[in-house]
C-alpha cells in the first residue's frame, strides 16, 4: 500500500471512481447532490491542473483510492485569506480501514502545511458519519452548518 502525488497516467483509474463517489453522494441525498450524466469525466481536466491537490493511493500497483483538493482564497471580508478545501475522497470499500484515506488527508494537510496555509476546510454529507469521523480523527472540527430547503 502506498500513498504518492497524483499523476496524468492516473487519471483513466481515477475517473472510475470519482463516478463512484458522485454516485455514493446522490444515494445520500439526491436532490443536494444530484450530478448531470458523466460528471465525473468534468473532473480530468481539474486533475490536470498543476495547482490541484491530488493524491491516489495503490495496492500492488493498482489505484485503489484518491484525494482531490485546492487552494482557494477566502472572501476579503475575512482575514484567513488562502485556506486548503478537501473535495473529494474515495477508498474502495474492500481496502478502507487500513489507513489509506487517513494517509492521503494527512498528505493534502502536509503540502498545505507547505504551501504556508493555516487553515483546511472540507464539507462533509450529513448522513456520512464515517467520513465525519475520519476527519475527526485527522484533526478537522465541525464549523459550518449548511441547511437545504426543497422548493
Amino acid at each position: 500500500m502506498s500513498i504518492r502525488p497524483g499523476r496524468a497516467e492516473d487519471i483513466p483509474q481515477v475517473l472510475p471512481l470519482v463516478a463512484k463517489t458522485i454516485a455514493f453522494h446522490e444515494g445520500l441525498d439526491e436532490l443536494r447532490f444530484g450530478a448531470v450524466p458523466n460528471a465525473h469525466l468534468r473532473y480530468e481536466g481539474w486533475m490536470r491542473r498543476p495547482d490541484t491537490i491530488f493524491f491516489v493511493a495503490e495496492v500492488e500497483g493498482r489505484v485503489v483510492g484518491f484525494l482531490l483538493g485546492a487552494i482557494q482564497e477566502e472572501y476579503a471580508m475575512y482575514r484567513t485569506g488562502r485556506y486548503g478545501m478537501l473535495h473529494d475522497l474515495w477508498v474502495e470499500p474492500e481496502h478502507r480501514r487500513c489507513g489509506l484515506a487517513r494517509g492521503m488527508v494527512t498528505a493534502a494537510l502536509d503540502r498545505f502545511r507547505d504551501e504556508g496555509l493555516h487553515q483546511a476546510r472540507l464539507d462533509s454529507a450529513f448522513k456520512n458519519k464515517t467520513a465525519q469521523a475520519l476527519f475527526a480523527a485527522c484533526g478537522f472540527r465541525p464549523s459550518v452548518v449548511e441547511m437545504l430547503a426543497e422548493l
